[in-house]
């Protein structure tokens, strides 16, 4: 049972609002360890009786941070190399396959870590998704066929997607509100992945130098999983529910039950959350990784002076008649673009997307979303947009696109990070159903979006944009 604190649970959004079973959440198997003292749960006790967050639930956060940042890492700097990594073995019309080979197996690790290993420690698991992403790592940097280097990308990304499935389901032993770092940090990972990418390119290092550079940051890794998200040092959801603290609890065992019916159970929990991230996953890939190297015009014959106006008086900047026309007379009329942008759109492009990711994945403790399928409503109308882009070429600025990128990567980010934090706290969902229920909506929402959305991009590129 709940203790003296349920009366203020309906007051101040600090506090759990889970169901009464959580001390007894057959999901986990307690921890041989000291419970916290209240001042090291991370809970500050005021005169009213009411619970705040205080430091302990910060380096907690910082730690979940740099889970999400590093578990996604490698992910993006495979992402980033893919065109250095075809021109090393000079396979160029094999990019795609890098793409693939990065998502493939995240269907099999995370169904894995939901049907089998849900009884396993978190320990364990964390040290095996280390460990696989290391191999992954050195497969890659020592490889020296291009097939060999596929199979390191495909260890390295299913060790990513186990990884995320791990953590979110360990997010359930604590504050709902700390899914928030997670996020945050998977969202960095992208703007801060491509950039590291670039530093190591600028600083001269080679393909297999900066996969052997990548590997250790795994070492700070297990040292937030182990120092700053270990739950004796922070308040778990236990805890903020009961007067006394109690063992903190790190492992879990699945629920009694047949796993058919268990499967059917919790997928009922989530699947209009779960449906909903599948969606905006299936968009806004669709659109960032397929329609935005379309919505350009094809640039044949514009040439650009150093002060940013046009040589010629065909084709500038976009492919029609409207563009052309302003460089027509001869007179030099300004471009609506410098050559940086045309010639680097696409990479442009990605980071907007990533930078909307971050900032939304980050704004969870500020602008909560409850209503998540306006999200999705909204992903699809920016599909629409960017489909008619890819044809017709309507925008003229590229910069503008630029824009609307990042709000894809905005409505993307809210996306994830909102409904995995509905998933943590949603009463409807028994505290024993949880974990395996956050795996299913791992599962079927962002892992099947970006597969769905890549035979989309196939299928558009075959039928309506066969001739963009």
């Amino acid at each position: 049972m709940r203790s003296g604190v349920e009366d203020d649970t309906a007051k101040s959004p600090l506090l759990s609002e889970d169901d009464s079973n959580g001390d007894n959440d057959p999901l986990l198997a307690t921890y041989d360890g000291d419970s916290p003292d209240a001042s090291d749960s991370g809970i500050a006790q005021t005169s009213s009786g009411e619970q705040s967050r205080g430091r302990g639930f910060w380096l907690a956060w910082v730690g979940f941070f740099v889970l999400g940042t590093v578990n996604n890492l490698p992910y993006v700097i495979v992402s980033s190399a893919a065109d250095a990594i075809v021109k090393r073995y000079c396979v160029e019309n094999l990019i795609g396959a890098i793409t693939w080979a990065n998502v493939a197996f995240g269907f099999l690790a995370k169904g894995l870590n939901a049907g089998l290993l849900l009884g396993t420690p978190y320990p364990a698991r964390v040290w095996g998704m280390v460990t696989v992403m290391c191999v992954g790592l050195l497969v890659i940097a020592f490889s020296q066929s291009f097939a060999l280097a596929l199979v390191g990308i495909v260890v390295a990304g299913a060790a990513c997607s186990f990884g995320e499935g791990v953590i979110l389901g360990y997010l359930k032993c604590f504050d709902e509100l700390l899914v928030n770092g997670w996020s945050s940090g998977t969202g960095m990972a992208g703007v801060g992945g491509a950039a590291l990418y670039l530093a190591y390119v600028a600083a001269g290092l080679s393909i297999k130098s900066i996969f052997l550079c990548t590997i250790p940051w795994m070492a700070a890794y297990l040292a937030a999983f182990h120092i700053l998200c270990h739950p004796n040092r922070v308040q778990t959801r236990e805890e903020r529910t009961t007067t006394h603290p109690v063992d903190v609890q790190i492992n879990s065992a699945p629920a009694d039950g047949p796993r058919f019916e268990r499967f059917w159970r919790c997928l009922r929990h989530c699947r209009f959350l779960t449906g909903n991230l599948c969606l905006v996953y299936i968009f806004e890939y669709a659109i960032s990784a397929g329609l935005a190297a379309k919505v350009l015009g094809h640039h044949t014959g514009c040439r650009f002076k150093s002060e940013n106006l046009c040589e010629t008086n065909s084709g500038c900047v976009w492919h029609n008649t409207t563009s052309a026309s302003k460089c027509n007379g001869g007179d030099g009329g300004t471009c609506s673009a410098t050559e940086f942008d045309i010639l680097h759109a696409y990479a442009i492009f990605s980071f907007c997307y990533q930078s909307g990711v971050l900032v939304s994945r980050s704004s969870l403790q500020v602008f909560p979303i409850a209503r998540v399928e306006i999200l999705t409503l909204l992903q699809l109308g920016n599909l629409v947009l960017w489909l008619i882009q890819a044809k017709y070429k309507v925008i003229e600025s590229v910069r503008l696109l630029f824009a609307l990128m990042f709000f894809v990567g905005l409505l993307g980010g809210a996306s994830y990070v909102n409904v995995f934090h509905q998933l943590l706290k949603g009463k409807q969902i028994p505290d024993g159903d949880r974990e395996f229920t956050i795996q299913l909506a791992a599962l079927f929402g962002p892992t099947l979006g970006i597969t769905l959305a890549s035979i989309l991009i196939i299928v558009l590129d075959q039928t309506f944009l066969k001739d963009a």
